[in-house]
């Protein structure tokens, strides 16, 4: 039996489909789906270690933004003190060979598979070694329930999304929560009177949250204070900016978090007090594990892979997308029923990662100018009003632009209140309330 075992095992090895994979990270014709296979496949899912760190290290560059190059490479691996790879030999080994993506897809789900049959394989030994063990194990049921308890355990690890639960343990999570806020995952917004309105003080996990508000109001100002709170707490933000680059995103967080006005630093008009502000914020800021993506028209698809392969490299606290409807779109047979296949997908996924997904969404225009938005503009959003856990829209005077007041209405908000709060806009420094 032991030896029957050993020889399924020995055949789950896939080296040369893992040194394939190996060859793509380091291959510069794959750099555009490369992502799609660190998806497909977890450092774990190898069985050569070295392979399976360099697997790491390659996720955890691409969930940063950056390219595989080989310096790259030998700077994680030398920061993470890894001893399992040797940097040089995979460099000299994999470099340069040519690829094709068919074919590392194809290797890709060979591994994956590979790696699934070796648990079941492990699985399986462990009942063996327990019916075998004496004293363990007594009647044929017993014997049955033990395999049953090994493949089950096995079976949940390889689910994908949530687990179903007893009542009993459901309950028992309830009481933990109940007697320990601080365990409920809350993420504040940067703005305090909001954050009063909000259940739990925040964005919950799980939650699809809507911001909507019309052109040149601050939809964006508002996420680049969420942005900006994300780098001042390193906390893990993958940010999608559809419509700015990633230098414009980053004069934003400038001006607001260096105290800085935002023409000045377009202008580069900036004198000794100025600049210092900027130097000290960038110091403070450094480090901050965030990811900027300026991908116009990017799918769902393509914001799931990397919020994926952003969670499983580095850890993922929240996903920023700004805005709705310039994401590219699914096929359907109308603009209406593509953005309602989106928007459900985008609460799928803050349920699936189990983090709030914040998306910014333009409102129509009103019957009448001065008229208050309200969840009812988000009507040609398809049905994000309907699959939103919160709905917060933006208002300010439209016959008074340079009016230093946004209303900021919580116009839905599953099991809390709704309501409007006022904070203090200051377009100059691109930010919601004072600094």
């Amino acid at each position: 039996m032991t030896d029957l075992l050993a020889s399924a095992y020995d055949a789950t090895m896939r080296r040369d489909d893992e040194e394939m994979l190996a060859r793509a990270v380091l291959s510069v014709g794959l750099r555009g789906q490369l992502d799609d296979l660190l998806a497909m496949v977890a450092p774990d899912d190898f069985s050569t270690p070295s392979l399976a760190e360099l697997w790491r290290i390659a996720g955890v560059l691409r969930a940063r933004n950056s390219y595989c190059l080989p310096n790259n490479i030998r700077g994680e691996a030398a920061k993470s003190g890894s001893r399992a790879l040797n940097v040089e030999a995979a460099i000299k080994t994999f470099t340069g060979e040519r690829v094709v993506f068919s074919e590392c897809k194809r290797a890709a789900e060979l591994v994956k598979d590979a790696a699934q049959r070796r648990r079941l394989l492990i699985a399986v030994q462990h009942g063996v070694q327990r019916i075998s063990d004496d004293g363990e194990v007594g009647t044929f049921a017993e014997a049955l329930d033990v395999i049953h308890q090994e493949l089950g355990a096995l079976s949940t690890s390889l689910l994908d999304t949530g687990e179903g639960v007893l009542l009993d343990e459901a309950v028992r999570n309830w009481w933990e929560l109940l007697r320990d806020p601080t365990a409920r995952v809350v993420s504040p917004t940067p703005y305090g009177v909001l954050n009063e309105r909000l259940v739990g003080g925040g964005f919950g996990s799980s939650q699809l949250v809507t911001i909507g508000a019309r052109p040149g109001v601050g939809k964006s100002v508002f996420l680049n204070g969420l942005l900006e709170q994300a780098a001042r707490w390193s906390q893990h933000l993958l940010y999608y900016s559809l419509e700015m680059s990633q230098d414009e995103c980053m004069s934003r967080v400038m001006a607001c978090g260096g105290n800085v006005p935002l023409r000045r630093i377009l202008d580069n008009d900036l004198d000794e007090v100025y600049t210092q502000r900027l130097q000290d914020y960038s110091e403070q800021i450094v480090g901050a594990p965030i990811t900027i993506v300026n991908e116009p028209g990017v799918t769902l698809s393509r914001v799931r892979q990397r919020a994926k392969l952003q969670q499983r490299a580095v850890g993922l606290d929240m996903v920023v997308i700004d805005y709705l409807q310039i994401m590219g779109l699914p096929s359907a047979k109308d603009r209406l029923a593509a953005l309602t296949e989106l928007s459900g997908g985008l609460k799928r996924l803050a349920m699936e990662l189990k983090v709030p997904v914040v998306v910014a969404a333009q409102l129509r225009r009103p019957e009448n100018k001065n008229d208050r938005p309200n969840k009812d503009m988000l009507r040609e959003c398809g049905a994000i009003e309907q699959d939103s856990d919160i709905v917060i829209l933006l208002h300010r005077d439209p016959s008074d632009r340079d009016s230093d007041q946004i209303e900021i209405i919580v116009d839905k908000q599953r099991n809390g209140p709704t309501g409007v709060v006022t904070d203090f806009f200051d377009g100059p420094h691109v930010r919601i309330g004072t600094p």
